[in-house]
């Protein structure tokens, strides 16, 4: 990571991200895990949850990604809080603030290995980031104690497909690459093993809820690092499908997933309110989508983790990063609901937490791993002998400034990336070797771009494909710049016929961006009945900047209010819709919407024909 800077818009969320960790450090998070691991309970209805002490590994493993990257005002507070979890260890390696020193693994028990899988992650964060062991030696202890019980055969490991979290898996991946050792590749394997994963979302099995979505994204996150260390086709074989069939018919318009926090068995079920896109279901997604990404190389898992990015995390988080959404409905309408202190109808703000408080733990570990995701080198397949491209590719997979450094076929070459995206679609990439190389620059063209173009020292323009790569191949010398235009129009985006919840209805998207209109913009109009005409959809306009700190524009669409029907009856019988007034409204991005005192919003108007 620390190859990597981030600057401009994603390089301010990874700012941001910083102060809201050290928030965090002052929340329950941090203090209640140290109040129950020497006996004192003052903490409240938050620490009575039997997961809660994962909440703290993922606040330890984000600071530790942000320590990698320069953050040093996080050094003090991740060595105590690595400090204090050594200091918990139970003599036997297992550590639970829920359980007492003596206590041994409780098969009536849940999470057991959710627990540890989370405290390895966070381990092998910490070891990267400062080189120490003694919590990486920490996490082998109680490894090693959960394997010992597998392996005499301990009844807890028979309820897991049933009834553990999943993510044990997953992390004895890493744990194996950190240390080197085969048991705990093969320990995933088992446990991995376990889950049901055929190429059809129906016959998901995988923890206490079928299907559960945060389940789902982690169980085929581990079966895609378990194919990447091993190469054993067993564990890719069916994830394409499946995800093809999620992405597909499964997905909404922000880029999140779930209902109740469940995929639904049904295709195309994907109603605009109520209990939508758990935010850590979208982490979930992106995380399995960039392993999908590393094992196919293909343009199409950034594209989702972009979609995902922009509008289902960042639209979660409010603009000082403090707070953040449980869920993500596409509509809230109700009068009333914005102020509902539940998961819907606010944002919880640091120092409190939600009663299931995994969305900021989550939000902090996406974001501050996410310097790491803007690039990726990878070597060529080389078809013949006589190939003669270069042996290496490095792609641009995130736009915003940067600044990258990474060796290719032994040459330091320095990436320097100028971009105001997503408010505009000029980039500009610096390429600077220390000596000749040959390599390929790919550059990622979004699937929702038409018209890209690329040129390269101020040569011929040409044009590029959306949703590919657009591959510059050539042996790079001195300073080279590279400009790739990205054409940004705002757009109607209709719905899947079967998504029977948007039937009649559009959303509007310019570049990346989902956009929505709230209260306070609809001039009036009752936003529960606005309508969009049908001659509109052709001529959006694009507003004056919002006076935010990314200069996002805004839409300017004609509106129409339609009349409240006479009567309170549900179906009254049917007639042509009446229009009380008109006028033209505002659409502001999703990402920015819920920052006002209203939070009535939607982000999908009816279309009134003729």
């Amino acid at each position: 990571m620390a190859a990597v800077t981030l600057g401009g818009f994603l390089g301010r969320r990874v700012d941001g991200n910083v102060q809201s960790l050290l928030a965090g450090f002052d929340s329950p998070v941090c203090l209640g895990f140290e109040a129950d691991a020497i006996g004192d309970g003052r903490q409240g209805d938050y620490r009575r949850r039997g997961a809660a002490d994962t909440d703290l590994y993922k606040w330890l493993e984000a600071a530790c990604y942000a320590l990698a990257c320069g953050h040093r005002e996080l050094g003090a507070p991740i060595d105590h809080v690595a400090e204090t979890i050594i200091a918990t260890q139970a003599p036997a390696g297992f550590i639970h603030t829920h359980r007492s020193r003596e206590d041994g693994l409780d098969p009536k028990a849940r999470n057991e290995l959710y627990l540890a899988g989370h405290l390895f992650e966070a381990a092998v964060a910490h070891h990267r980031a400062t080189g120490e062991d003694a919590l990486l030696d920490a996490a082998r202890r109680w490894a090693d104690y959960l394997h010992e019980h597998l392996a005499a055969g301990h009844a807890y490991f028979e309820e897991v497909p049933a009834s553990e979290h999943p993510e044990v898996e997953l992390a004895l991946v890493r744990l194996a690459r950190a240390t080197g050792e085969q048991r705990y590749l093969d320990f995933a394997a088992d446990v991995a093993a376990r889950a049901t994963v055929t190429g059809r979302v129906a016959d998901l099995r995988c923890g206490p809820h079928d299907r559960h979505a945060v389940c789902a994204c982690y169980t085929l996150s581990a079966w895609a690092e378990l194919f990447l260390e091993t190469g054993d086709e067993r564990w890719l074989a069916p994830l394409e499908p499946l995800l093809d069939e999620m992405v597909t018919t499964r997905l909404y318009l922000h880029g999140g997933i779930g209902l109740d926090e469940i995929i639904p068995t049904n295709p195309w079920h994907l109603p605009q309110s109520g209990s939508v896109a758990e935010t850590c279901a979208s982490v979930g997604l992106m995380k399995l989508a960039r392993r999908m990404h590393a094992i196919t190389g293909q343009s199409c898992w950034f594209d989702l983790i972009e979609r995902t990015l922009y509008n289902a995390l960042l639209g979660a988080l409010s603009a000082d990063q403090l707070g953040i959404f449980y869920f993500s409905p596409l509509r809230l309408l109700h009068r009333g609901d914005e102020g509902r202190q539940d998961l819907l109808g606010r944002r919880t703000r640091l120092p409190d937490l939600h009663r299931t408080s995994c969305c900021f733990p989550n939000a902090w570990r996406m974001l501050a791993a996410l310097p790491e995701w803007a690039f990726a080198s990878r070597p060529l397949r080389k078809q013949s002998a006589s190939r003669s491209d270069g042996d290496d590719a490095l792609q641009v997979n995130l736009y915003t400034h940067a600044r990258c450094r990474v060796e290719i076929g032994g040459v330091p070459v320095r990436l320097r990336v100028r971009t105001e995206y997503p408010a505009a679609g000029l980039v500009e990439v610096e390429v600077t070797p220390e000596a000749p190389v040959r390599f390929r620059l790919e550059l990622r063209v979004p699937g929702w771009c038409e018209g890209a173009v690329v040129s390269v020292a101020g040569g011929q323009r040409l044009a590029a494909v959306p949703g590919t790569y657009h591959a510059i191949d050539r042996t790079w010398e001195g300073s080279t710049v590279v400009h790739l235009v990205l054409p940004m129009h705002a757009t109607a985006v209709a719905s899947h016929p079967e998504i029977v919840s948007n039937i009649g209805q559009v959303a509007f998207t310019r570049g990346p961006l989902l956009y929505c209109l709230e209260e306070q913009d609809a001039r009036g109009l009752e936003i529960a009945r606005i309508a969009v005409p049908e001659g509109c959809l052709e001529e959006l306009g694009e507003g004056a900047l919002m006076d935010t700190r990314d200069c996002l524009p805004v839409l300017r669409v004609p509106a129409v209010e339609l009349a409240e029907p006479a009567g309170n009856e549900p179906y009254p019988r049917w007639q042509a819709a009446e229009l009380a007034r008109a006028d033209v409204v505002t659409l502001v991005p999703w990402l920015a919407r819920a920052n006002r005192t209203s939070r009535r919003w939607t982000a999908l108007l009816r279309v009134l024909e003729g």
